[in-house]
């Protein structure tokens, strides 16, 4: 009996063992046969995903049933045997947006950003292909996409960086609803303290359509939720051949720097976009670590904004030879034309005491021909002030109005990069007083097309006894 009792004790022990060592299984099936194997010690997520491939087809995902219509959730646990069946799309060579169109937007209803994870917010205003601001609940805060890094379109203007930026924006603007969610494998903070977020417009996934559509790599999409999606994505547009994948940008200038003038750039802008310029120039202000530039003839001028590089080069009365600047128009940091720097770019004082111009152009007068000048004027009078705005309106003794602005783009709480103009150098505008009088200095540029004058610092306001 004793050893009836052993021997069934040692097989009930080994099919233990054998059960333990079989796990979980997984099978990856590819036209009802098996192409690969996983086994789970214990419930779990497969990690990394295979990738079958047939000629002339393209992969587009895992589905749990033969009928190929329930895709598999890539994040869920795996807590029995599975069999999982690939799906394969004709592959044409085009861009499509096919994988944005299979994944469903996780429930949001009732839900709050913050909160939840997830939640309906309002657009405030669009950055750039991967960067915008929101609003909710009455609060206003930047959001960087995760998974995704599209050209730049503010500080430098890399091809197809303002397609793609035009392109989310649209997508951003036309939506009836947009969601954000969070992704706890990305964290909720990026860098300059923006949220980490996924962009939901319309119930269509902005973040992995701008890979289907070449806009964007993927970036860090490892551990991501939809990290696999994104990858598929970005193999598939790959192949195209189009936009970030070898095609040239046809708006974009790829040719070496070019001599020229700030007053051949004003009269010619449109010639100009995006290409890079040699110029000289004389500081008439400062705009932080930013400048407005005259042409040495006193008849042109020009913001120029170096980005996230700093040089103690651009005092206000230097004659300076910028080289390599590249040239752009109603971009993301400056609403009017401008020069804009990005590391190759270098500034060499040519003379540290150039007389500049201060005009004092009658309103009236005024056309974008002068934008980028500095102008005077005085006994002007305080008809409007919009703090949320950074701006007040003047009214001079014709009965003529013009906005002044400080800054184009409102710093936001959570994002901690430098704005235009540090807030140390800003007029406090709840000192103004509808009705009072000034004098002021200010450079001439445009806002939306209209031409509205500029700032440059608190101590170019005089309010008059």
């Amino acid at each position: 009996m004793k050893k009836f009792l052993l021997a069934l004790t040692l097989l009930l022990f080994l099919v233990t063992i054998a059960a333990c060592q079989r796990g979980i299984r997984v099978d990856f099936l590819v036209d009802g046969e098996r192409y690969e194997r996983r086994t789970l010690e214990e419930p779990g997520r497969i990690s990394p995903f295979p990738r079958p491939e047939i000629e002339g087809y393209f992969f587009v995902g895992w589905y749990e049933d033969e009928t190929l219509e329930e895709r598999f959730n890539y994040m869920r646990e795996i807590e029995e045997n599975v069999s999982l069946h690939a799906k394969f799309i004709v592959d044409d060579g085009e861009l499509s947006t096919y994988l944005t169109e299979q994944l469903e937007i996780p429930d949001h209803e009732g839900k709050d950003f913050f909160t939840d994870g997830i939640g309906a917010v309002e657009l405030l205003a669009c950055r750039d292909g991967d960067t915008a601001d929101f609003t909710t609940g009455g609060e206003d805060f930047r959001v960087r996409f995760l998974g995704v890094d599209t050209p730049e379109s503010g500080h430098v203007y890399e091809p197809w960086g303002p397609a793609a930026s035009a392109y989310a924006c649209e997508v951003m603007q036309d939506a009836e609803q947009i969601v954000l969610e969070r992704d706890e494998a990305a964290g909720n903070r990026g860098t300059y303290g923006r949220e980490l977020a996924y962009v939901w417009g319309d119930g269509r996934l902005l973040n992995l359509e701008l890979i289907e559509l070449a806009y964007s790599p993927p970036v860090g999409v490892g551990e991501l939720k939809y990290g696999f999606d994104m990858r598929l994505a970005d193999e598939k547009a790959s192949l195209t051949g189009r936009r970030l994948h070898t095609e040239e940008d046809p708006d974009h200038y790829y040719g070496d720097a070019v001599d020229t003038t700030i007053a051949d750039i004003v009269q010619n802008h449109e010639d100009y976009m995006t290409k890079r310029v040699n110029v000289e120039g004389i500081v008439t202000a400062r705009v932080g670590q930013h400048a407005f530039l005259e042409d040495p003839e006193g008849e042109h001028g020009i913001f120029f904004y170096i980005g996230y590089a700093t040089t103690g080069r651009l005092g206000v009365g230097y004659r300076v030879k910028i080289e390599n600047a590249q040239v752009y128009h109603a971009g993301k940091p400056f609403d009017g034309l401008f020069l804009t720097d990005f590391g190759g770019t270098t500034v060499t004082p040519v003379d540290e005491e150039a007389a500049y111009s201060i005009h004092a152009t009658p309103f009236d007068e005024l056309d974008f021909l002068q934008t980028g000048l500095r102008f005077a004027y005085e006994n002007v009078t305080v008809t409007a002030v919009d703090e949320d705005g950074f701006h007040f309106t003047i009214e001079n003794e014709e009965g003529l109005t013009m906005r002044v602005h400080q800054l184009f783009e409102a710093p936001l709480r959570n994002d901690t990069q430098h704005s235009l103009m540090p807030s140390v150098h800003r007029l406090d505008l709840d000192t103004l007083t509808i009705g009072e009088t000034i004098d002021l200095e200010v450079n001439l540029s445009e806002k939306d097309g209209e031409l509205v004058f500029v700032l440059a610092h608190k101590d170019d306001v005089t309010t008059k006894e």
